[in-house]
């Protein structure tokens, strides 16, 4: 009778332990689950910065290329200046983006259009992602005659820019 006992015992000990080893498993992978959630969310919070900055990035730069529309030639860097972090919404959230290098550049210059090259970088909370991006101006160029001969006035940008290349760098 004894005997049984101690092996009942041993029987249920086993089970619980086998319980225990179970439960601390799910416990384990439901920890390992939060920190990919959290690693995917500021992954996705880095793209937006990114997505936000490219967005901003071009308003500023047709600003800055209305601003000096009475100029024949195309500035080579319109928003230079402009290539420290920008924080976007809550500064406790860390979310922020950035113009790389020396900010945006001419890259093309047709006779109606202008393509500027940047790269912007985008973080959140440690997560970075970068993307490469050009885009494109269309304009159109007024002329004044002065005794048969044009004379450039200024230009009028058709469009707000386009997007032509956007790349993610790994």
């Amino acid at each position: 009778m004894g005997s049984e006992k101690g092996s009942i015992l041993l029987a249920v000990s086993v089970i619980f332990l086998i319980i225990g080893l179970l439960l601390l498993s799910v416990l384990e992978l439901a920890s390992i689950e939060r920190k990919m959630s959290r690693n995917y969310t500021d992954l996705l919070q880095a793209r937006q910065a990114v997505d936000g900055g490219v967005a901003r990035t071009c308003q500023l730069t047709l600003s800055s290329l209305q601003a000096g529309a009475g100029a024949e030639a195309l500035p080579g860097l319109p928003v230079g200046a402009n290539t420290g972090s920008q924080v976007i919404g809550d500064p406790s959230g860390q979310v922020s983006y950035r113009i790389r290098g020396e900010g945006v550049k001419l890259a093309v210059q047709g006779s109606n259009y202008g393509i500027y090259a940047f790269s912007c970088e985008g973080s959140s909370h440690g997560v970075v992602q970068t993307a490469s991006v050009k885009v494109r101006y269309g304009f159109s160029n007024i002329y004044k005659y002065t005794s048969g001969y044009p004379l450039f006035d200024h230009r009028i940008f058709n469009d707000q820019g386009r997007v032509t290349y956007y790349q993610l760098d790994k």
